[in-house]
């Protein structure tokens, strides 16, 4: 269903309405997933999904995005595979931030 959502993606919108084709979208899905796409694209969690994916800078786009290219790359029509590097091994955790306790000395004791 959201296989090719990225070609529907404007990234160089300046309004939220204008970020995503839902009307385009909505023609190249079947027309008996209209109805659930219609609701779901007003949602606000699209909206945010649509902005991160504008902006490429979330780690859960860029892995939802790679997951789907993963999938289409194991498909023998496939003839262009797409790269998944996120995927990859080589992009594992690289350091680990401990933060620190929070400061609780003057909080109300009740």
């Amino acid at each position: 269903m959201f296989g090719r959502y990225e070609q529907f993606i404007r990234p160089n919108s300046d309004d939220d309405e204008h970020l995503f084709d839902k009307h385009g979208f909505l023609a190249s899905e079947p027309e008996q997933s209209r109805p659930f796409l219609i609701y779901m694209l007003d949602s606000q969690a699209f909206l945010r999904f649509a902005r991160e994916t504008a902006l490429q800078n979330s780690h859960v786009v860029r892995y939802f995005a790679e997951s789907i290219h993963a999938k289409t790359n194991r498909s023998f029509l496939t003839i262009r595979k797409k790269p998944t590097p996120f995927l990859s091994s080589a992009h594992g955790i690289t350091k680990t931030v401990v933060a620190i306790a929070p400061d609780t000395t003057r909080l109300n004791q009740g």
